[in-house]
């Protein structure tokens, strides 16, 4: 349990010393019943590689095909946070990424892995 806290609180430094937003999408979401929390997994993309992410919250209205912004490690792109409070509504995604750009449209063969 404490090497999870002393990790997490040093992937939490590097994001906010190093890190860099982008969006994500929502490709899970379930409910943890035994846990009364909910559980999403995500994927974005950095340099046109696909990263994958998974957050354990309470926040219900996280739903499969949402877009939420997300911060990164610049020097190691898998180290990564979920800003459940800041949804991107799918009309406003083009504002995000240059015109036919957009990585969520496109079939990325470059996988990070997950």
């Amino acid at each position: 349990m404490i090497i999870f806290v002393i990790n997490n609180r040093n992937e939490e430094k590097r994001i906010h010393d190093n890190g860099a937003s982008t969006i994500c999408k929502v490709y899970y979401s379930a409910w943890l019943a035994g846990e009364g929390r909910y559980i999403c997994k995500y994927y974005y993309f950095v340099q046109g590689n696909k990263y994958y992410g998974v957050e354990v919250h309470y926040n219900k209205n996280c739903f499969i095909g949402d877009y939420y912004q997300l911060t990164y490690d610049l020097q190691k792109p898998n180290i990564n946070r979920i800003d459940l409070s800041c949804k991107i509504p799918l009309k406003l995604l083009y504002q995000y990424f240059p015109q036919g750009k957009n990585p969520f449209e496109m079939d990325s063969t470059k996988d990070a892995g997950e």
